[in-house]
């Protein structure tokens, strides 16, 4: 009696999904620090821009959705899922950091032009049948608080990204610190 060899099932690999959403600006420390927990990125989806009228400019989207796969077999699964806990809470601090650089000078250079068209109204509102000297005081505070407000923008960014680069560096090397023992608890 002959024995037919049987075929070879294909081997499967049962794989669990995530979705998550990143900054834009950070889509790529995103990707590596998820790699290094295994996920692979399977696709990057990003909202279309907003467009409330049709003769409005759009809004375009800040964060990007990312969507990832890894392999459901893992040695030490409890281990791995707390590191990569961590790794999160880490990337919500840089995320935060980084938000940080950007709001602080757009608010006082914001404040800065809003002082500034209050000024210039007030030299409006002022201004008699004739342009008097309260009018033209009143205009030049406005007009040096918007310039004010638009020179300033730069060196606060400076000062205030010189001042977070400690704590963003220390965030990101604990974030490399947790991959890496996350990359040893995969092996």
């Amino acid at each position: 009696m002959t024995e037919t060899p049987t075929p070879a099932l294909p081997r499967t690999t049962v794989q669990e999904h995530t979705t998550v959403r990143a900054p834009k600006p950070l889509e790529q420390l995103y990707r590596d620090a998820y790699a290094g927990f295994g996920w692979s990125v399977r696709s990057v989806s990003e909202r279309p821009p907003l467009r409330p009228l049709p003769l409005l400019p759009a809004f375009r989207a800040r964060s990007v959705t990312l969507d990832m796969a890894r392999d459901r077999r893992l040695h030490s699964r409890p281990v791995v899922q707390e590191l990569q806990h961590a790794a999160e809470t880490s990337l919500a601090e840089i995320a935060r950091l980084d938000r940080s650089t950007r709001v602080l000078p757009a608010t006082l250079a914001g404040a800065l032009g809003v002082l500034g068209a209050v000024f210039l109204a007030l030299s409006m509102f002022t201004m008699e049948p004739t342009i008097g000297p309260a009018s033209v005081l009143f205009g030049a505070l406005g007009l040096a608080a918007w310039a004010a407000g638009a020179l300033s923008h730069v060196p606060v960014t400076r000062r205030v990204r010189a001042r977070i680069a400690p704590r963003l560096a220390a965030a990101e090397d604990l974030l490399g610190d947790i991959a890496g023992q996350a990359q040893h608890h995969l092996c």
